[in-house]
């Protein structure tokens, strides 16, 4: 396996022959963080997927797909000879980081090109297919607290998300550029650590589904409206934020319309009216329900069982809502606040919107 000049890895066709489970594996030595892959490499794979494991035991499973890519819109001219360059190359120090915030492991600069005959160089900057990261943790970190995020040039880390697995944290990429994994322990003045939520809030603002109301509070006891508890919901089930707003009441730009366009075209959420949303009213115990089993629903691809024993108080229960109530009830995602009753019309608080979002989830 040829260093062909510092920090440059030859792979061979040899190399790209796929084994039993459908994988090309290459192993990089410390030494570089530019691979060099044949011109065809997307044909040498054929329908297998290409797997770059660092000395560092970061991972990258590319499709063939994504290196054909890297041909379209280039002339005939521009696809003679030449080479695909895979730059995995980790990043020297940490980059500015809040208080908050601490690195686990390395950060990685990715970058795919297409090197032509002459040396031109070509950048594949979106895939149509996904790329999966995998990079290793540290044994320190809490992984309910730690996410992949894209690190910009410049600006703030931006969240792409991820699974825990045995010491990993795996994400899908749509591009290529920094990218890391950042424990988040946001401690907010106004939720102790003794605080009978503290852990949920603390878990769900690291992986950026709530926020505070400010740098420093929460307010966990402040009522929450139908547009927050929308929002929240769409970034815990993973909707794409996009669409037009179906109400006339949600004006066009507002921080919330993307969430409720998103949500409504999922089937998660409805109008107070054919035409009006209501987004700044608070939220009812039972729309809070409801809403949050459409989501459940959506997540787990099949219906909750509505099993439970009525409240007390059912008879005051919206018949829209009884059925999804009874379900969150035996899923234990509910509970009646006094003497077994459920008190439909009551609203909720910030934080205990955050302990529903966090049992769909969960």
């Amino acid at each position: 396996m040829p260093v062909e000049s510092a920090g440059t890895f030859n792979v061979t066709a040899d190399q790209l022959k796929a084994d039993g489970t459908g994988h090309a594996t290459i192993a990089v030595p410390e030494s570089a963080t530019v691979i060099k892959l044949p011109a065809n490499t997307d044909e040498l794979l054929g329908k297998a997927k290409l797997n770059v494991v660092t000395s560092g035991k970061a991972v990258l499973e590319i499709p063939a797909g994504v290196f054909t890519e890297l041909k379209k819109g280039l002339i005939a001219a521009q696809l003679q000879g030449g080479s695909i360059s895979l730059t995995v190359k980790p990043v020297a120090g940490a980059p500015a980081l809040g208080t908050d915030i601490k690195l686990s492991g390395r950060s990685y600069e990715l970058k795919l090109q297409r090197i032509a005959a002459d040396g031109t160089s070509y950048d594949l900057h979106q895939f149509s297919e996904p790329v999966t990261l995998r990079l290793p943790v540290d044994a320190s970190i809490n992984p309910k607290l730690a996410s992949i995020f894209y690190l910009p040039d410049s600006g703030t880390p931006e969240f792409v998300g991820g699974t825990y697995e045995n010491g990993v944290y795996v994400a899908q990429l749509s591009h290529f550029s920094s990218y890391a994994v950042l424990e988040i322990d946001k401690n907010f003045s106004d939720v102790p650590g003794s605080y009978w939520a503290s852990g949920v809030i603390k878990e769900l603002f690291a992986k950026q589904i709530v926020t505070g109301t400010t740098a420093s509070t929460f307010e966990p006891n402040r009522s929450i409206t139908r547009a927050e508890f929308t929002a929240i919901l769409v970034r815990a089930l993973g909707l794409k934020a996009e669409g037009t707003p179906a109400f006339t009441d949600i004006p066009t730009g507002a921080w919330y319309a993307d969430d409720v366009a998103a949500a409504y075209k999922a089937g998660i959420v409805q109008g107070v009216s054919g035409k009006t949303f209501s987004p700044g009213a608070n939220i009812t115990r039972e729309e809070m329900v409801t809403i949050a089993m459409r989501g459940y629903e959506l997540l787990n691809g099949k219906p909750a069982v509505a099993a439970a024993e009525p409240f007390k108080d059912e008879a005051t229960i919206s018949a829209w809502a009884l059925d999804n109530v009874k379900k969150a009830a035996s899923l234990g995602l509910i509970q009646g606040r006094a003497n077994g009753q459920f008190f439909p019309l009551g609203t909720s608080t910030r934080a205990e919107a955050a302990q529903m979002i966090y049992g769909v989830m969960k």
